[in-house]
This record gives structure tokens, C-alpha cells and sequence, in this order.
């Protein structure tokens, strides 16, 4: 290799040398991203004949971390001071046409004294019983709306229908049920389907037909007391009594002798764990089953808790949650994991509300998509609307219902954000689902449920707000000047009270039309 002559080496190292020492460039050298001699007039400017002009010496200022954090949490304290003070207004009458959301314009305002009652985040009151237990807490004096919660029972009525699962273990074999005939099982079968079947999916109805009309062509069994099919299909028929609202002679609740049959034959953990989605199912109907039967905190133990949940971990465990487009199986399994997966997880989210406890598994955590349509199976159409809706509780659990301080403002942004999505799938409610609460109710199953799941939400995302409203008044507040209809929490404070109100009114239609037990 040739050695490099000396003067040109010491000539390329100076030049390298006065370009590192140089702290700035000039405005040429800079557009052209050439190195920039530093001197004014520099080399370049100097060769071509280029006014040289060095930009001013600015210095930056460097902040610490601390520094910044102490300025964040100052601007967060003098929001957290421009508290509204609000009011209530209960009566039905001033209820606006629909439920819409409050216009994100009337959120800017503040308005009123700043020394308005803080509104209440607590992942707890999400459950209606520690939110009523807040509305007991106020004083009785404020006017009647108020009088009239201090007379509401003190604790949620457990086990309001005398069930329990531990006070019958006497069930030793299949003999000792009172098994329904073949043409009632099919009954109870085809009650399940027609009620939840296109809102929920917890059973193949397919494989279970087939199941079902072998059990009864071989009937009697023995000695099969331990195998979950068995489980499951006494689960389907304490379900079909449920929904069929018939009370049989010396019960305390429809389909509870199947329930209590089924519970008690239930296996261990890990036998549940070996049986893929079987025992999913099993899980998801003992959830909707206790759900029904007033017993919400029994259903989140069955579907949610990291320690004793069952239904989520068993979907999670057996990759439910996951896309599995690589692993071969028939298209009909997918489909079916796939719809199982997506009830036990609206299951979760909406127990998790109710019951004021955290949620299971994030959304960010689930690749799995959202059911398509399937030959065989119902369409996906009511079905995935329940599930958007489950999300967005998800959502109301996380942001309306999160310990974390906030100001009043940043709340009510979450609080309409929310408002806006649950506007968004009403008015996209596709015709054969949509309800005229301007004359008599006419509803199915299916229609109902997913008004009812949809007014849950709104109220469960803006009765915070009546809270306040009802605080701030007990607290002597003047909250005259909030009563106006253009006031944000107004228009909050009427969406809960009728989100409420049509709720009531979708009840008693199905009751009216028998849609609903009598027990």
C-alpha cells in the first residue's frame, strides 16, 4: 500500500480539526449540510462569492426533569381550582328527546364558584351498591329526590333467590335428576337460542343438538356423573328454565335443581384446564346463570379475578384471546372460539362494572378479530354491536371511574368522549334493531338487550355527574346559575336520567309482553 504523501495528510487533519473545533455554521453551509470553516467570511462563502451570515449566538436553556414535573403539577392544581359548581335536576320532564352527548363546545366553559364538591373517581362506584351507599351518605334535607334515596336498603340483597350451591351435594348419580323429556330438552335448548343466541354465544347449538339426541337415545348413563357434557347440558336446562320464567314445585328459582345438579358435579381446576373450550362454556353459562340469579359477585369470581377467575383465565390459557390463523382446524371451530371467546370477554367487562373491581385483560393484550358472518351460525350483526358496547364499559371503567386525580374539565372531555362513542352505535343501529320511544314499545329479545346494554353504559359513564350535582347542593353551594339548558352538566345530568328512564320503559315492555319470568 502507498504511504500518503506528509503535507496532505497534515492538510486533511488541520481541516478536520478547525471543523470540530467549530461551534456554529453558517446559514449557507447549513442549507447545504457542508462542513462550515466557522470564520467570517467562511471558506465556502469566500471561494463562490456568498454573503456569509452566521445566525445569533442563542443559547439554550437546559431544565431538569424535577423542574418540569413541579410545572406540570402546578398547571394541573390551578385546573383542579376552576371547578364548576352544578346542580340537580331530577325531574323526568326536562329530559331531552334522546340521549345524545353533551356538544364538546360547552365543555370548555367553567362558569360558577370554584369551590363546587370535587366529582368522586373511584373504581368502586361503578358497582350500583357503593354508588347508592354515597347517595345514602348525603343529607336527607336537600328536597325529596334526595329523601327518597335515604329509604333504599342499606346492602345489596345477597342471594335474593335462595340458592346454594354447597347445601345440596345429595346428587351421587345422573338417576337422581329430574331429567326433562327429549322434546322439553330440545325446548329448553331452543329457549336459549332465541333469547341470547344472537347477542351472546356460549354454546355451538350444532354440536350440542347432536350431543343432546344421543344422550337421550342412549338414556339412562351410568356412571358419568363426572364428565362435563353432562355439566353442560344440565347448565343449558337450568338456562332454558330461567328464560322460560317456569318456577317447578319446591324450587326457590327457575332452573335452579338443573344449576344445583350441574354445580355440584363440577371437577377440579385442572381436569376444567385439560378441556379446551368445553369448560369455557361450562364457565360462561355458570356466569350468565348467576347473573340472572342476582349473584354478580359470585358471577365475577366465575369470570374474571386473577386468583379464583375460571372463565377468562381458561379462554386466555387455551388461546382464545390469540389469532390463530396458522393452526389448522375446521372453520367451524374457529368460528366458534372465536364467538365464545368474544362472550366471556363482554361477560368480564360488564361484572367488572358492576361489581366495582378491575378488569381482566386489555384490550392492547387481544389480537383476536371480531366475529365475522359463518354459514351455520347466526349473524354476526347484534352480536358485535354488543361487543363494541362491552368495550366502551371497558373504557368507562378505566377513564370515568379511574382513582387517578384529574381536573373537572379533563373528566368531563373522557366523560363526553365516551357520550360521543355510545351516540355513534346508536345512530348506526342497524333498522330491524332500532326502537320509537315515542309510542308503545314493541321489543324482542335481542332488541332489548342491546338497548338495555346501551343505556347501562350512558348511565353508568355520566351518574357520576348527579353525585356531584347532588353533593355540591349539600354542601351549600349556590348552583343557580348552572341550571341553564346550555350548561354541560345539565345536559349530563339529563342523558343519565334518561338512559335510566328508557331502560325502565324497555322492562316493562318485555314484561308486558312476557318476555320476562314472574319470579
Amino acid at each position: 500500500m502507498l504511504e500518503e504523501p506528509p503535507a496532505k495528510r497534515t492538510r486533511r487533519s488541520a481541516s478536520r480539526g478547525e471543523a470540530a473545533r467549530t461551534s456554529q455554521a453558517c446559514t449557507s453551509c447549513r442549507e447545504r449540510k457542508i462542513k462550515c470553516s466557522g470564520i467570517q467570511p467562511c471558506r465556502y462563502c469566500l471561494k463562490r462569492q456568498f454573503e456569509c451570515i452566521f445566525p445569533e449566538n442563542v443559547r439554550k436553556k437546559m431544565y431538569s426533569v424535577a423542574y418540569v414535573e413541579d410545572l406540570e403539577r402546578l398547571v394541573s392544581s390551578i385546573e383542579e381550582r376552576e371547578n364548576s359548581n352544578i346542580a340537580i335536576q331530577p325531574e323526568r320532564s326536562t329530559v331531552p328527546s334522546s340521549p345524545s352527548p353533551v356538544d364538546q363546545e360547552g365543555l370548555t366553559e367553567t362558569g360558577g364558584s370554584s369551590q363546587a364538591s370535587p366529582i368522586l373517581m373511584d373504581s368502586t362506584m361503578s358497582s350500583s351498591v357503593h354508588f347508592g351507599s354515597r347517595i345514602r351518605g348525603l343529607p336527607t334535607n336537600l328536597n325529596t329526590s334526595i329523601q327518597i334515596a335515604a329509604s333504599l336498603p342499606t346492602e345489596s340483597p345477597d342471594n335474593v333467590y335462595n340458592l346454594e350451591p354447597d347445601a345440596s351435594k345429595v346428587l351421587h348419580n345422573l338417576e337422581n335428576i329430574d331429567w326433562p323429556s327429549e322434546e322439553q330438552a330440545h325446548d329448553l335448548l331452543n329457549t336459549v337460542l332465541a333469547s341470547i343466541g344472537r347477542v351472546q354465544h356460549l354454546i355451538d347449538p350444532r354440536a350440542f343438538s347432536d350431543r343432546l339426541s344421543s344422550f337421550y337415545d342412549g338414556f339412562p348413563a351410568q356412571n358419568v356423573s363426572d364428565d362435563l357434557w353432562y355439566v353442560e347440558m344440565l347448565m343449558v336446562f337450568s338456562l332454558g328454565g330461567l328464560l322460560q320464567g317456569k318456577l317447578k314445585e319446591g324450587s326457590s328459582f327457575p332452573g335452579a335443581d338443573y344449576f344445583l345438579g350441574a354445580i355440584n358435579r363440577l371437577p377440579s381446576l385442572c381436569t376444567l384446564r385439560n378441556a379446551d373450550t368445553l369448560a369455557v362454556e361450562i364457565m360462561g353459562l355458570f356466569v350468565f346463570f348467576l347473573q340472572c340469579s342476582d349473584r354478580k359477585d359470585d358471577a365475577y369470581v366465575y369470570v374474571s379475578t386473577t386468583k379464583a377467575g375460571v372463565a377468562l383465565r381458561l379462554a386466555l390459557s387455551n388461546g382464545l384471546a390469540r389469532d390463530k390463523t396458522t393452526q389448522a382446524m375446521p372453520r367451524s371451530q374457529k368460528t366458534h372460539r372465536n364467538r365464545l371467546w368474544w362472550t366471556i370477554y363482554m361477560q368480564e367487562r360488564r361484572l367488572a362494572a358492576a361489581t366495582g373491581n378491575p378488569i381482566g385483560v386489555s384490550d392492547d393484550d387481544i389480537t383476536v378479530p371480531l366475529p365475522t358472518d359463518s354459514p351455520g351460525f347466526y349473524s354476526t350483526m347484534a352480536l358485535n354491536l354488543n361487543i363494541q358496547i362491552a368495550r366502551i364499559t371497558g373504557k368507562i371503567i378505566q377513564s370515568v371511574y379511574s382513582h387517578k386525580p384529574t381536573s373537572e374539565r379533563r373528566y368531563l372531555r373522557r366523560v363526553q368522549h365516551i357520550l360521543s362513542e355510545l351516540a355513534q352505535i346508536w345512530k348506526s343501529m342497524p333498522s330491524e334493531y332500532t326502537l320509537n320511544f315515542s309510542q308503545p314499545l314493541t321489543v324482542t329479545r335481542t332488541r332489548a338487550t342491546l338497548h338495555l346494554m346501551l343505556f347501562q353504559a350512558m348511565a353508568l359513564t355520566t351518574r357520576p355527574i348527579l353525585l356531584h350535582l347532588a353533593t355540591s347542593k349539600s354542601n351549600g353551594m349556590n348552583i343557580d346559575a348552572l341550571l341553564a339548558d346550555t350548561s354541560p352538566l345539565q345536559k349530563l345530568s339529563a342523558t343519565c336520567i334518561e338512559a335510566a328512564g328508557r331502560s325502565l320503559d324497555m322492562l316493562l315492555a318485555l314484561r308486558q309482553q312476557g318476555l320476562l319470568g314472574n319470579s
